[in-house]
């Protein structure tokens, strides 16, 4: 169920059918990611903390099929959306 919501729900909660699928003519934005283990710690929006011992890494985003450039701080370049 994951691997078929996590492309289509947002979509669906934005109106937009045209997105959230891999098919032929279609946007073709999508995201990599690797599994990492280790001794991490997450902070929520408000600045609460919880530990963990497995993350989700990026990899690697395109965007329309072309790779998004990642910033000096890490992040995806926001700036190509």
């Amino acid at each position: 169920d994951v691997l078929r919501l996590a492309p289509s729900a947002p979509a669906d909660v934005l109106g937009r059918a045209d997105l959230g699928q891999l098919a032929e003519g279609g946007e073709a934005d999508i995201a990599l990611f690797r599994l990492a283990e280790g001794d991490f710690t997450f902070t929520d929006s408000l600045g609460a903390t919880r530990k963990g011992r497995m993350k989700l890494e990026n990899v690697m985003t395109l965007r329309a099929g072309e790779p998004v450039t990642p910033v000096e701080d890490g992040r995806e370049d926001a700036r190509r959306y």
